[in-house]
């Protein structure tokens, strides 16, 4: 009997393992990628122009697109896996890189200016930068934002899920588009900022902040 209860321990299967990812080549793909700082709108122009030029280089069509504080939304439509696993990559590498960089080089620069304040890092009671040590805000490596390490900017996963045509991908798109306004980014007037050719592809029109 004891024999048999190890043979099925062995044999257990983790719920906890990666699923393959829900992404349609035939439908339009609802996704949304989640960050842990609320800074991604106050960077929604570079994100807007990372955006169009990774879906031109991986031939992406946007149907709806809807940058929040801390997430992204995008009804998109991919021609492969593929093509559709690279734009991800790339897209969520570029924004991380860049946003965590410009919010490093912002902790360092008020840390700084703290230890000027209020005299930290003079005589022989020096903290070198690096150490971990600080007044409020972490310190090099250790540099950090709402207590979070300034090291990875999303969440989690990718999240998505297919859109069937008709009904579903207009409620989807109606989402897309209503999302900023129900949570108080935009109002009405500034949802059509947000402009597509015929291609899909994102025009080069200013976002409102």
């Amino acid at each position: 009997m004891r024999q048999q209860q190890l043979t099925l321990l062995k044999e257990k299967k983790y719920t906890k393992r990666k699923m393959r990812r829900e992404i349609s080549i035939r439908q339009y793909n609802h996704c949304v990628f989640k960050a842990h700082f609320p800074v991604l709108r106050r960077h929604a122009e570079q994100i807007k122009q990372i955006i169009r030029e990774e879906q031109i280089k991986w031939k992406i069509e946007l149907k709806a697109l809807a940058i929040e504080c801390n997430h992204i939304h995008l009804a998109l439509k991919t021609p492969s896996r593929e093509g559709f696993a690279n734009f991800h990559r790339c897209v969520a590498g570029r924004i991380a890189k860049s946003i965590l960089k410009r919010l490093r080089e912002k902790q360092s620069l008020s840390l700084r200016k703290l230890k000027v304040d209020t005299g930290i890092g003079s005589g022989s009671g020096c903290i070198g930068i690096g150490v971990g040590v600080g007044v409020g805000v972490g310190v090099g490596v250790g540099v950090s934002l709402n207590g979070l390490p300034l090291t990875s900017l999303w969440k989690q996963r990718l999240w998505s899920r297919a859109v069937k045509y008709g009904r579903d991908l207009t409620n989807t798109v109606r989402y897309i588009f209503q999302n900023p306004v129900k949570s108080g980014v935009l109002d009405l007037l500034q949802t059509d900022r947000i402009l597509f050719d015929e291609r899909g592809v994102l025009k080069e029109v200013p976002l409102l902040l």
